[in-house]
């Protein structure tokens, strides 16, 4: 059996002398995050992130020698040609697009694109759950299943739920000839309400590509080398795509149980 390629790490930014030593330390790529309009009245009541980023913050991104740099933009509308053409001229190498409720709106993106970066599709509607082979069949890169907003949408009880009722392996099923993606990580042994070694199981049982690091990353790395950092978590990772069926079995069922017993607490 061929092994997998290498498990890909990507950090939002938050500082240049951060970002810089991650680059540095082998990070695989930087996050710009442009992605407002709508979010806090979407998001509100939720705990989430959602940052103040600029075209001026990806250009300091893009100047750091080997760096990566990824651009979320707002959803589609009638200002996505302008902003996709604003971030590639800055010096973005991939665009996500976030929040996609139809196939046309994913074609419109990978249009302005033309050819000249990479594409990221999240899937964070219960439209876009309906739409992964047409997304896949072109021409993008990654699909990145969001569980934050996926929650809003589904009207769920948990971010969780989606590793739990068979949703996330659905997706996975679907997805092919692009890279795939979901939830968040931060170091071993952190995480919280769920422990980040029950995310680290089912993205190696799921046979994901890359992942993002959560915002609790920046407060669990305080005191430590970032290429120590990603090395443990690499390595994390490794370690559970390494592991036999029965495991994975065992593990993916202490996981469903931590889930529900967290959401039941969290419900009252």
């Amino acid at each position: 059996m061929q092994n997998p390629a290498p498990f890909q790490l990507i950090l939002f930014h938050r500082d240049l002398a951060f970002s810089k030593a991650s680059v540095a330390a082998g990070v695989d790529g930087l996050v710009i995050d442009l992605e407002n309009k709508g979010k806090a009245a979407r998001q509100v009541g939720f705990d989430t992130e959602i940052n103040s980023h600029s075209l001026a913050d990806l250009g300091a991104v893009k100047a750091i020698a080997g760096a990566h740099v990824l651009c979320r933009i707002n959803g589609p509308g009638p200002d996505m040609d302008r902003e996709i053409a604003d971030a590639l001229h800055a010096g973005a190498d991939e665009i996500i697009v976030p929040m996609i409720r139809h196939t046309d709106e994913a074609s419109a993106a990978v249009e302005a694109v033309s050819g000249a970066a990479r594409i990221t599709l999240m899937v964070e509607t219960t439209e876009a759950l309906e739409l992964i082979p047409a997304l896949c069949a072109l021409s993008i890169d990654r699909i990145y299943v969001g569980l934050n907003d996926l929650r809003i949408s589904r009207e769920s009880a948990s971010i969780f739920e989606p590793l739990i009722d068979g949703l996330l392996d659905r997706i996975r099923a679907d997805v092919q000839d692009v890279q795939f993606g979901f939830g968040g990580l931060t170091l071993p042994g952190r995480g919280d309400p769920l422990p980040v070694h029950h995310l680290v199981g089912n993205l190696a049982r799921l046979r994901a590509d890359f992942t993002f690091l959560r915002r609790s990353f920046y407060r669990d790395v305080v005191g430590q080398n970032p290429e120590n950092a990603f090395s443990l978590i690499r390595r994390d990772i490794q370690e559970a795509r390494a592991r036999g069926a029965a495991q994975v079995s065992a593990e993916f069922d202490w996981m469903k149980a931590a889930i529900r017993a967290m959401t039941a607490a969290q419900n009252g």
